[in-house]
């Protein structure tokens, strides 16, 4: 599949150029080849540069597809990360050269019909031109980021067309939700006729066509460097030879042959429409490639155009019709290809973990951001270079990211990159390690943000908290203990390390059973913590994870936390979760704080009963309300202040209003006083 362009015809010597040796014009001469070049001999070079009419595309030649379309946008990435991507790329190629396997991978192509519909008109030449289109895009943007032409290689026919291996559902159309069964059904049916031909579908890359309208069809895509699969749907005019059209809506009408057409096109006129569902083709095959959502900085936005992997998929191929600079490829992105093993030709410890172990994180205020520097400590499989994403905290939040790469060192482990992004609220910056098999390895940490100025205080207490949480997760309380008050010592002037310190080390400590019930309190106590209070009743939603006091259990970060904040005092339970005291009537304030558990992604609210009736009902909470310094709604971050005079028995309820997934939540400093 990716081989050496002439490999297969022409006896190449033994000496191999360096990408970085060819001249940038020879590159952007080869920027749409598809799949068919990868390394290039001294002999094929010359082959390649002085007859480009010789390149072979998936059985065809096309002297065409050398060259970028007319009207089309050309970039090149920035030096610094041109240079970054041909170094990964030549460390890769070493290390497949001496223990990588090379493969012929390619993708498979499944086109699903319900029972009561057809194929539409000239679906196989269409989608073959809609396949070929994105495959020669990805093949460009490699270029552009200083990178051989590498993507991906696909089944063709006899006659050179893309090959589709034909699948039937066994309901008609009314019978699918895009939501519901429509993408686990079609699945099902595109690995059983996989199957048939003898294709794993399990270890391999998948593009399901479904013949639904949009809104029916499945429109997502998942997978790893082993396998994956993405569905788009089939559509009239789904063709690349329309991305420059300039037909108005009302054209597209004329266009339509039936109800259904007309309601596709309704509002979109043809080159939009072919932007969106082509562009929609190559954004999802990108994530069954195993990329992410990654946005465009507005310096990149500016001179390039828009992220594919952000909201490229609505400006793919508008360049051609003048309306815009249309979809680059991140230089992030690209960097994450060349160890896709589709994209290199080499399978390399492919079905290995490559978990990686991040040490010595650091983030220091630089310029207009912040530089995050740090080693990778251990990984299964070696990691060539590290990226740090900046992504909004909300949900769709990672559309607009912004990532900058670093260069892993592969003696030290170390990394070093600079991101900035004028932002207000709350931040999910990740750090991701790219190994050589194509796995990667993630590691979340919220903070947040005010314009450029990001809380660098707030990754800094977790990245130096992180080895403790490690150290804790596997039972090592005494080193753990020892580290914490080391890293106490070492940063006695910050309240925030103090505080999170002292929680670690509570943590720590032998647990101490609870005390009286409030009501047996002494009169002279003006102030107690539920925690430390014998209960009526606990409960927990699930069962497998009891109530605990000040500690969470599971394998998971046994501190108890509301997203940074970590209560001095808590009470854990899951969702719908119960504690009740006996308070005899003899207290009158209860104050407290609630919210979902750091790290899990449900969501649960409070209702506090006082003898049967409802004293407090709070509101639906996600972790991530508790993540918004900016928020001025009080009320999202769970606190409450709750009237008990009288009460005899009191009842905490936490509820799993909208369902009990990962409703993992904590009641923090539940203090009553008199």
């Amino acid at each position: 599949m990716t081989r050496s362009c002439l490999e297969a015809g022409t006896r190449a010597s033994e000496s191999e150029v360096l990408w970085s040796e060819v001249p940038v014009e020879n590159k952007l001469a080869v920027a749409s080849v598809g799949p068919e070049m990868i390394r290039i001999s001294r002999f094929s070079a010359f082959c390649l540069f002085s007859l480009p009419c010789l390149f072979q595309v998936h059985g065809e030649i096309n002297a065409d597809a050398a060259k970028p379309k007319p009207g089309a946008h050309v970039w090149q990435a920035e030096p610094t990360e041109q240079a970054r991507a041909v170094e990964s790329w030549n460390r890769l190629t070493k290390a497949y050269g001496e223990k990588g396997v090379k493969n012929t991978r390619k993708l498979y192509v499944v086109y699903f019909t319900p029972t009561d519909r057809a194929p539409y008109p000239d679906y196989r030449q269409r989608m073959d031109h809609v396949v070929r289109d994105v495959s020669n895009y990805y093949a460009r943007e490699m270029v552009a980021n200083g990178l051989p032409p590498l993507t991906f290689g696909y089944e063709t026919d006899a006659d050179g067309l893309l090959k589709m291996h034909m699948a039937k559902g066994n309901k008609p159309l009314s019978g699918y939700d895009k939501h519901g069964n429509a993408g686990n059904e079609s699945r099902a049916a595109a690995h059983k006729v996989l199957r048939e031909a003898g294709i794993d579908p399990d270890n391999n890359h998948l593009l399901i066509i479904c013949q639904m309208p949009d809104g029916i069809s499945p429109y997502y895509g998942g997978g790893s460097q082993n396998s994956g699969v993405c569905w788009i749907c089939d559509l009239p005019g789904l063709d690349p030879a329309n991305l420059s059209s300039k037909l108005s809506k009302q054209d597209t009408f004329k266009l339509a042959a039936n109800a259904e057409e007309l309601a596709n096109f309704r509002n979109r006129a043809l080159g939009d429409h072919s932007t969106v569902y082509i562009g929609g083709t190559a954004h999802e095959l990108g994530h069954c490639f195993n990329l992410p959502h990654t946005g465009d900085s507005p310096e990149q936005h500016a001179k390039w155009g828009t992220s594919l992997m952000g909201s490229g998929n609505y400006a793919y191929g508008k360049e051609l019709r003048g309306s815009g600079k249309g979809a680059f490829l991140n230089p992030t992105d690209a960097l994450r290809l060349i160890s896709q093993p589709l994209f290199s030709g080499h399978d390399y410890r492919v079905k290995e973990e490559g978990s990686a172990v991040f040490a010595d994180l650091v983030a220091k205020p630089e310029g207009n951001g912040f530089r995050v520097s740090g080693r990778i400590a251990s990984a299964n499989v070696p990691v060539y270079a590290a990226l740090v994403t900046f992504n909004f905290a909300e949900p769709g939040g990672d559309y607009p990211s912004n990532s900058v790469s670093s260069l892993v060192d592969p003696k030290t482990g170390e990394f070093s990159a600079v991101v900035s992004r004028d932002h207000n609220g709350p931040v999910d910056l990740m750090i991701t390690a790219l190994h050589l098999n194509g796995d990667t390895t993630a590691l979340h940490t919220a903070t947040s943000s005010k314009g450029l100025m990001t809380d660098t205080t707030r990754l800094n207490l977790e990245w130096a908290f992180t080895p403790v949480e490690a150290l804790a997760r596997s039972g090592k309380n005494a080193e753990a203990l020892a580290l914490t008050k080391k890293i106490a010592t070492a940063n006695g002037n910050s309240a925030e390390f103090v505080t999170r310190a002292a929680a670690w080390e509570r943590l720590f400590s032998v647990p101490v059973k609870p005390g009286a019930a409030p009501a047996a309190r002494d009169s002279k106590d003006s102030r107690v913590s539920l925690v430390d209070c014998a209960a009526i009743a606990e409960k927990s939603g699930y069962g497998p994870m009891p109530p605990k006091r000040d500690r969470v259990p599971g394998e998971g970060s046994p501190l108890p936390r509301l997203g940074d904040r970590v209560p001095e005092r808590s009470l854990f339970t899951h969702a719908p979760g119960t504690y009740a005291f006996d308070l005899g009537g003899s207290w009158k304030k209860l104050t407290g704080c609630y919210g979902v558990q750091h790290g899990a992604d449900g969501r649960v609210a409070m209702t506090i009963l006082g003898d049967d009736k409802v004293l407090y009902q709070g509101p639906t909470v996600s972790l991530q309300a508790n993540y918004d310094p900016n928020s001025k709604d009080k009320s999202k971050s769970g606190e409450f202040s709750v009237d008990v005079t009288g009460v005899k028995k009191l009842e905490l309820n936490l509820t799993a209003p909208e369902g009990m997934s990962s409703a993992w939540g904590v009641i923090g400093d539940p203090v009553l006083t008199r």
